[in-house]
C-alpha cells in the first residue's frame, strides 16, 4: 500500500476501474438517481447494477450523512454540513467498488479528482 498524498490522473480511470468510460456514465446516472431519490422519499433505495446491489441510506439532523452500501456492505459514509461535502468514513473497498464510490461522491459536491485521491489507498493496495 502507498503512505501518503497519491494523485490519480483522470485519464488512468478506465485502466483503476477495468469499465469503459460509457459504463461509468451509467454508474454515475445510477447513483444520481439513487441520491435524489433518497432525499425526496427519505429512504432506504437500492437498485442492481451489473449484477452488485447498491443502496444508499439517507440520515438528515443537525448534518446529513449519506451511506452507500454495495452488495449489503458499507463502504462509506459522506457527511454534509453547511452545505459541504466530506468523506467521514471509507473501508472494506475493492477496486471493484471505485466506480460506485466515485459516482457516489461526485453526486454530492465531492470532485472526482478529490474522490480518487481519498481512494487511493485501496487502489494501489
Amino acid at each position: 500500500m502507498l503512505r501518503g498524498k497519491t494523485t490519480i490522473a483522470r485519464d488512468n480511470l478506465e485502466t483503476i476501474m477495468s469499465i469503459s468510460n460509457e459504463k461509468f456514465a451509467e454508474i454515475e446516472r445510477q447513483m444520481m438517481d439513487l441520491v435524489i431519490d433518497s432525499y425526496l422519499k427519505g429512504t432506504k433505495l437500492q437498485v442492481t447494477s451489473n449484477e452488485r446491489k447498491v443502496s444508499v441510506v439517507l440520515f438528515q439532523g443537525k448534518n446529513e450523512q449519506l451511506h452507500l452500501f454495495i452488495d449489503d456492505i458499507h463502504k462509506i459514509t459522506v457527511e454534509i454540513l453547511k452545505g459541504k461535502a466530506q468523506f467521514n468514513v471509507i473501508k472494506q473497498v475493492s477496486k471493484q467498488d471505485i466506480a460506485y464510490i466515485t459516482a457516489f461522491a461526485k453526486c454530492l459536491g465531492i470532485p472526482e479528482q478529490r474522490a480518487l485521491n481519498g481512494l487511493s489507498p485501496f487502489i494501489f493496495d
